[in-house]
């Protein structure tokens, strides 16, 4: 029997450096990678949800501030509309006064 450096034998007993000989081994660890693909996926499942809540949130609260903003606004308009009639109104008094 010859042998390669990545075996040996003392009497009856054989060794090999590679455990790739073994039966079953390989399946073991596609089993094993499969399972850890699986987890992956659900990690990245729940983060995708929890990023899609976070988003949710921050839409729901920007639409909020931005309703509130154009509210002001309207009220600033009100605002400037007075203003611009009692403008016109001195305007008009003022040339008044003077004729």
């Amino acid at each position: 029997m010859m042998q390669t450096q990545d075996e040996g034998s003392l009497g009856d007993q054989q060794w090999f450096l590679s455990a790739s000989h073994v039966q079953g081994v390989d399946s073991g660890r596609d089993t094993l990678y499969k399972r850890s693909q699986n987890e992956q996926r659900d990690f990245d499942k729940r983060v995708e949800i929890e990023v899609q809540k976070v988003t949710s949130t921050l839409k729901i609260e920007m639409e909020e501030k931005l309703f509130k903003a154009k509210e002001d606004i309207k009220v600033m308009d009100k605002k400037l509309l007075k203003a611009e009639e009692g403008m016109e109104m001195m305007k008009k008094k003022l040339s008044e006064a003077n004729y």
